[in-house]
């Protein structure tokens, strides 16, 4: 008890040095933080730009496929099974684009949703 007594300014100054070095500490691990999640925010904008990027290209093939559809059920050239294959193929084509598109779009919203909460999260909402 003797020892508090003596020393008790000591003692003071040291815990006001450990509470200011917790400050510290926290605020340098927000920094830290923040650009973290600004280099994820930067990386998800691109994904989310080139996946857009992607649903104009398929959509733009898909309309040159329905017009190319239009085309080939206009054809009298050539014979019925080549016609019936040839639209056969084309209906997987477009089968198989709309699948693409249809899960392009589901990860372009779905990396949409997170980009928002980044960017709610760096504007400490």
């Amino acid at each position: 008890m003797e020892f508090i007594k003596k020393n008790w300014k000591i003692i003071l100054i040291v815990l006001l040095v450990l509470f200011g070095m917790n400050k510290c500490t926290v605020s340098c691990n927000r920094g830290t933080k923040i650009n973290k999640q600004q280099i994820e925010l930067v990386q998800k904008d691109s994904i989310i730009k080139a996946q857009s990027d992607s649903l104009k290209l398929f959509a733009i093939r898909w309309d040159e496929n329905k017009k190319g559809q239009e085309n080939y059920q206009n054809l009298a050239v050539g014979t019925k099974q080549e016609l019936t294959d040839i639209i056969g193929d084309m209906k997987n084509t477009i089968e198989t684009m709309t699948n693409k598109i249809r899960t392009l779009t589901d990860e372009n919203n779905r990396l949409k949703k997170e980009n928002k909460q980044l960017k709610d999260q760096l504007n400490g909402k």
